[in-house]
């Protein structure tokens, strides 16, 4: 039996967060160390040693030459990040020029055309640029208004008025239909999730709760939600043919949920209201890995992928009480870790 599939929207562009370190460095040559001098010394000895100490640092900070420079006009163009959503239309990929200081001034103009190729249909768009400003900066977001086609290759491409270019090609997921069951048993009952094909992408799974349980007939972009731990599933992790099947407790995700609340009987007084829902998020091949990877090197900012997320809902039958044995079973796995 398969569970209602309840979709949220998903929300409007990834926000890329880019933390830049100092180009410069304080460098104080090792030889440049103080001695204490004896206190016996006479005052106008000590006064010159200080001096001559002085100089010495003064001279190693202005021959110490700055290791990082972080606008090598050699070695980049441009910044790219696009984080392109299947369900949502129009998508966005912003561009930034990594030779233009971090000024208003300087970030207000860009000499760019951005380009996305679709292999699928061998058909080229060219987007426009939206400006916005955030954090007393210019930002160019480039929109493409169309539809974003499942399992298709496509590829980014910005130019420079000079012909000098960069480009960067990706997957996007394939959306199929997800499969869950059984529903409308004992909470404490395992319930088998599965999606399949996956050409390669990765799903993470979590669970979740909304806090106006009043509300679950009525989820949207505004809905507020407890949710617990995350399950990463990458492609080593299922099994071919390109499928994923993922077991879980509807009772012991509500207890990683609301930690705080007491297990016995917590889905008859939780559930009753409402449901436990199962969100997937769906990244292209690739994707989910280049963004979660260390992003502290400003010239290594690229990230250019597509995913969606779907909520399902969970529905348990309530009248069957989960009470002692589902405490019991608790109490023996906490014990057995």
């Amino acid at each position: 039996m398969k569970g209602n599939l309840m979709l949220s929207k998903a929300p409007s562009v990834l926000e890329v967060i880019t933390q830049i370190r100092s180009p410069f460095r304080l460098m104080i040559p090792a030889c440049a160390r103080r001695t204490v001098s004896p206190i016996s010394q006479e005052r106008r000895k000590m006064n010159r040693f200080s001096i001559l100490i002085l100089l010495i640092i003064f001279c190693g900070l202005i021959s110490c030459e700055n290791s990082l420079d972080p606008l090598d006009e050699e070695t980049g163009t441009y910044t790219i990040y696009g984080a392109l959503n299947l369900r949502e239309q129009p998508n966005y990929i912003r561009v930034r020029d990594i030779n233009a200081p971090f000024t208003k001034a300087a970030t207000e103009p860009i000499d760019a055309r951005v380009l996305l190729y679709n292999f699928g249909t061998d058909s080229v768009a060219v987007l426009e640029d939206r400006i916005v400003e955030y954090f007393d900066l210019y930002h160019h977001n480039f929109e493409y208004v169309e539809s974003i086609t499942p399992n298709t290759q496509y590829r980014v491409t910005v130019e420079r008025s000079d012909g000098v270019s960069r480009s960067q090609t990706m997957t996007t997921p394939t959306i199929p239909t997800p499969n869950l069951e059984p529903v409308n048993q004992k909470c404490n009952l395992p319930v088998n999730f599965e999606i399949a094909p996956l050409e390669g992408s990765t799903i993470v799974i979590y669970f979740g709760y909304p806090v106006d349980a009043l509300r679950v007939e009525n989820i949207d972009e505004d809905t507020e939600w407890r949710w617990g731990p995350k399950y990463v599933i990458d492609p080593e992790d299922y099994e071919q043919p390109k499928t994923i099947s993922f077991t879980f407790s509807p009772y012991r995700e509500l207890r990683e949920i609301l930690r705080f609340r007491s297990p016995i009987n917590i889905c008859y007084e939780v559930l009753k209201t409402g449901n436990i829902f199962l969100r997937y998020e769906h990244y292209g091949r690739g994707f989910y890995e280049e963004l979660t990877k260390d992003t502290l090197d400003v010239m290594n900012t690229h990230r250019f992928g597509a995913f969606y997320y779907d909520t399902l809902a969970v529905p348990i039958d309530t009248l069957q009480r989960c009470g002692p044995e589902c405490l019991s079973k608790a109490q023996k796995r906490e014990g057995d870790e």
